[in-house]
């Protein structure tokens, strides 16, 4: 996953991704409230399925299901391991910046990942 200060050529490809991400989320709210029978007051803003296909060709993982904060949360344990720490087991044992990674883990393995 390209962070949001990623470039390519001179151009802010994490900037482009993250709103090509906010437009899939956007798509799939309105996937849901007709589904739900609701109303759907505006597409604006919503990719297409057409790119949002050309987009998962590219890389199927480019728009992950579970929120902005367990991504945050997750690349912050991946730093921790990476510089050679455990995994924290209990709350407080490590704390990035300001994301407690020992609750983050614990809640982790307690639930299953947003499908």
């Amino acid at each position: 996953m390209a962070p949001l200060d990623a470039t390519y050529q001179g151009y802010r490809a994490g900037i482009w991704l993250k709103n090509q991400r906010a437009a899939a989320r956007k798509a799939a709210e309105i996937e849901q409230r007709r589904a739900e029978g609701l109303a759907v007051e505006s597409t604006a803003g919503a990719s297409s399925e057409a790119r949002r296909e050309q987009l998962e060709d590219i890389d199927p993982s480019w728009c992950p299901a579970w929120p902005v904060e367990w991504q945050r949360c997750f690349h912050l344990v991946r730093l921790h391991l990476a510089a050679g720490h455990l995994l924290p087991t209990e709350p407080g044992a490590a704390v990035r910046q300001g994301e407690d990674l020992g609750r983050w883990a614990g809640h982790a393995r307690r639930q299953q990942l947003p499908q």
